[in-house]
């Protein structure tokens, strides 16, 4: 009898513990997308700490400095967590960016409204860039809003929001305050149904920062959905992919459309490459990270696609920053703009 109820209860134990069905990994979620969008910032942090030592001035307010104690960037970190009602908290965590004169770069700002046991994010998370920061939503968070400003103004905005109970997530990205994608996670209450559509919105896109101009336009915006279907008796999930309603036959041919319609015009051509020349023109320069003239600006290219792929052994949201360039010498290779000729000896 002592057996039988030990069988019941872990059965119970199990039945409430059923996760829904997973998402194959080579598909982007948001905060994989998000990731994406942030892997500027991560990667120039990683070489400033590699590079300039740091001091914190007073609470939040880091200096990272030369051997010869030359400021060449500063941050600024702010918190606040306070109670909404008895049953919600608010916090707001904001991230500046600051030249040595003290002018803003880039500021990061992250509104949560969760539950009564939120609480601070890890400070060293958020200042030194040591784990990934999740746009998304934790268990005990359900509505997120990050707001990236530059040069005076809003660039990109990611909200994310949680409904019944946590069977309907949404997740919304702006630039420029014009909002060009949304996801939308649905998911059964017996957690045996999953269905998560990319909705591509309106028809362009303009982002400003300084100098700096991204934009892009396309024609009818675009519908993707993956649909997950595991019945209790079920040991994996059953998988279908629709474009604008019609069934695509394999993962492999629904990523080539996902990348081509939203990953490549939206994340790698418009919210990262701003993010990227935001820090390639204004953060500071890592002098003798590289021994290359200008000359060899593939082998540069190289070299710091080597770097990525250290940090990405830890950080696998950077693997699609790496995936995304090689495909970038690939079609240029193709369309002839980036000629290579191969004098090494054959078989090596």
């Amino acid at each position: 009898m002592k057996f039988s109820f030990l069988i019941l209860l872990f059965a119970a134990t199990s039945w409430a513990q059923v996760k829904p069905p997973q998402l194959p990994p080579e598909l982007f979620t948001f905060d994989k997308l998000a990731q994406d969008v942030r892997s500027p910032l991560s990667l120039a942090m990683h070489n400033i700490l590699l590079t300039f030592r740091r001091t914190e001035r007073e609470p939040g307010h880091v200096l990272f400095y030369d051997k010869d104690r030359n400021i060449k960037l500063a941050i600024r970190f702010t918190r606040q967590l306070q109670a909404v009602d008895e049953k919600t908290k608010y916090r707001l965590e904001t991230l500046r960016f600051e030249d040595p004169n003290g002018q803003l770069i880039v500021e990061e700002k992250v509104e949560t409204h969760g539950s009564q046991d939120l609480q601070y994010s890890d400070p060293r998370d958020r200042i030194l860039f040591q784990g990934d920061i999740n746009y998304g939503l934790e268990p005990n968070e359900f509505f997120k809003k990050v707001t990236v400003s530059a040069d005076g103004h809003e660039i990109l905005r990611f909200e994310s929001l949680k409904l019944q109970g946590d069977t309907e997530r949404h997740y919304d990205a702006y630039f420029s305050k014009a909002k060009v994608l949304s996801i939308i996670d649905l998911q059964s209450e017996d957690k045996a149904y999953r269905r998560v559509s990319y909705d591509m919105v309106g028809k362009y896109y303009f982002i400003k920062a300084f100098n700096d101009v991204v934009e892009r336009g396309w024609g009818r915006p675009k519908n993707h959905t993956v649909e997950l279907v595991k019945p209790q008796e079920a040991l994996i999930e059953n998988l279908k992919y629709r474009v604008d309603g019609e069934r695509v036959f394999s993962l492999s041919n629904f990523m080539s459309k996902f990348n081509s319609n939203i990953y490549d015009p939206m994340i790698v051509k418009g919210a990262g490459k701003i993010m990227d020349a935001i820090v390639s023109s204004r953060f500071p320069r890592i002098s003798g990270k590289l021994d290359l003239t200008r000359q060899e600006r593939l082998l540069d290219e190289f070299q710091a696609l080597l770097g990525i792929i250290e940090q990405a052994k830890t950080n696998a949201g950077l693997l699609n920053k790496i995936s995304a360039q090689i495909k970038s010498y690939v079609e240029a290779i193709r369309l002839g703009t980036l000629k290579i000729t191969d004098t090494r000896p054959k078989g090596q």
